[in-house]
């Protein structure tokens, strides 16, 4: 559409007309706009956004309920479900339960000294709230990392509630763990009962046709029978023990290879002393980073302390995980050991056991038959 060149002039004066006759209006207007933004920009608080990253995996190499009860999930439902407890309010009391932020002065300065629990409760429920306000989850596209922000009034409790966030998450995720495996338990032990009755009724059957064979039996056969079969009874029961005990070991020695370095040294006393001094100085750097610049030499000096106890707590941390490494190791190497050892004999006796006659040796086999059960 074409406009008018005369007309757009017109236009463009009647609005210069309308401002030079309103400018005091709008200059008063500007600079109320103007003082308005400089007071709110001066008094305003500073905010601090701290980001951590997170990897989402399911276990891939561990016998889940969903896997006992045959219930498929999808990888894109399983991390939306991931997506929604890391924004649940269970983990934000999780959070504050976890790492006692009740007791930080910065979220509750008034300290919970001499609060009923009601009102401790209260206490949480409030700073948990808040905590929500400030977490923000950010899924990494087309991969299984999650950034989780939080956005606090200073730098140490903004990466302090980031980090607690993550390692909270962790630890929920751990007791769901716990939880699936004792739900699996209950379902293992009905089952056990059901097998329990079979083996009975097979042991039935097995004793019937000892007695009508006129082999080892419940008294019956011969001494030399009742003493093979006796012993390789006692092998069997030893070597079902010494397998369970092989997959028990094997599965800690696994456990423990798996779970971080931190988490496993987190009972040793030497770290457990490092940590705390670690957490004192910095709070002391802190604190003095309010009257001192970083260059201060005092500064230099306390950073200088905090790293050479950073890096002493880090190797305590690797001395006490490949400890308890070795200690799992060397059990495990034991119970299999003593696996191998109990199967060799047990192989020797089954061995002399089936020189028997067929009547015998059907006999084993309806026995074994009852303890594979």
């Amino acid at each position: 559409m074409d406009l008018n060149p005369q007309q757009q002039d017109v236009h463009l004066l009647h609005y210069w007309n309308v401002i030079r006759k309103r400018w005091k209006v709008a200059f008063a207007i500007l600079a109320v706009v103007r003082t308005g933004t400089f007071l709110a920009s001066y008094f305003s608080k500073p905010l601090y956004l701290s980001k951590i990253r997170i990897q989402i995996e399911r276990e891939t190499n561990s016998v889940t309920i969903e896997d006992i009860f045959g219930i498929a999930a999808s990888e894109q439902e399983f991390l939306q479900t991931q997506y929604v407890l890391l924004q649940s309010r269970g983990l934000a009391l999780r959070v504050v339960e976890d790492h006692k932020l009740y007791n930080d002065p910065e979220l509750y300065p008034q300290g919970v000294a001499g609060k009923t629990p009601k009102e401790l409760q209260n206490i949480k429920d409030g700073i948990a709230g808040g905590l929500l306000g400030g977490i923000t989850v950010e899924p990494v596209r087309g991969t299984s990392l999650v950034d989780i922000s939080y956005v606090g009034g200073s730098p140490a409790l903004s990466q302090k509630i980031a980090e607690a966030w993550g390692e909270s998450f962790m630890r929920m995720n751990i007791a769901k763990k716990l939880d699936a495996v004792q739900q699996a338990e209950s379902f293992l032990n009905m089952q056990i009962a059901t097998v329990q009755a079979e083996v009975e009724s097979s042991r039935h059957d097995l004793q019937e046709y000892g007695r009508s064979r006129g082999i080892i039996s419940m008294g019956e056969g011969s001494k030399s029978d009742d003493v093979v079969m006796s012993k390789l009874g006692q092998l069997n029961t030893d070597l079902t023990n010494a397998q369970q005990l092989v997959f028990q070991k094997e599965a800690a020695f696994g456990a423990v290879q798996r779970t971080a370095a931190d988490a496993i040294a987190s009972g040793d006393p030497m770290v457990q002393r490092l940590s705390q001094d670690l957490s004192q100085m910095q709070r002391d750097y802190s604190d003095k980073l309010a009257t001192m610049k970083e260059g201060h030499p005092e500064m230099k000096r306390l950073a200088g302390t905090i790293e050479k106890t950073r890096a002493a707590r880090a190797l305590a941390v690797q001395q006490a995980y490949s400890k308890q490494v070795e200690a799992a190791r060397a059990e495990y190497s034991a119970a299999v050991s003593q696996k191998n050892s109990i199967e060799t004999a047990y192989n020797q006796q089954r061995t002399e056991a089936q020189r028997m006659n067929v009547d015998s040796g059907r006999y084993f086999d309806l026995r074994k038959g009852v303890d594979t059960k």
